[in-house]
């Protein structure tokens, strides 16, 4: 996303079928071009300074990928207090321990989504994902690493300690 353009991908298959550049108002394609180069962490579907109010707008944050690491998303969400509805990997169970619902097929994410529109239900959800944020706060997973650290040094030295300004 650049401005007034946006790069479409379309796909057949696992394969790329076409990349065009297109209108973000209108889809119009304005050009088609035979690559793209797409850098990490400088595309984003809107502006990154309007992604807060996006979060805010939403009532729930679903993401069904098959495939993930720890999406920023998820931390994202959380950090505006907004249920998390993801396909039951292997891996969410010990990073998010319960701060966040599951299903694996669509009957499921349908059956979860339908439950959210429970004002209970949702409010719990929340509360989970709110709780998950503090987990993830800044703070919080400094002193996870100074505590990591300091149990792998042998316990007769001292723990060295930080010079200049951590930032996560």
């Amino acid at each position: 996303y650049s401005g007034d353009t946006a790069v479409r991908v379309e796909f057949f298959g696992d394969e790329i079928d076409r990349i065009s550049e297109i209108n973000t108002v209108t889809g119009e394609v304005k050009n088609v071009v035979s690559h793209k180069a797409i850098y990490p962490a400088s595309h984003y579907i809107v502006p990154r300074e309007k992604m807060n109010s996006l979060y805010n707008a939403a009532d729930v944050f679903f993401l069904p990928s098959f495939d993930e690491l720890f999406p920023m998303t998820l931390l994202e969400s959380m950090c505006c207090h907004k249920p998390i509805l993801v396909r039951d990997l292997d891996l969410y169970p010990c990073i998010l321990e319960g701060y966040y619902t599951a299903a694996s097929d669509v009957d499921g994410f349908v059956r979860q989504l339908r439950a959210l529109t429970d004002p209970a239900e949702h409010a719990a959800a929340s509360a989970r994902s709110a709780k998950g944020h503090q987990r993830y706060t800044k703070a919080a997973v400094l002193s996870y690493w100074k505590n990591c650290y300091a149990s792998l040094l042998p316990q007769t030295q001292p723990v060295p300690q930080a010079r200049g300004d951590f930032r996560l």
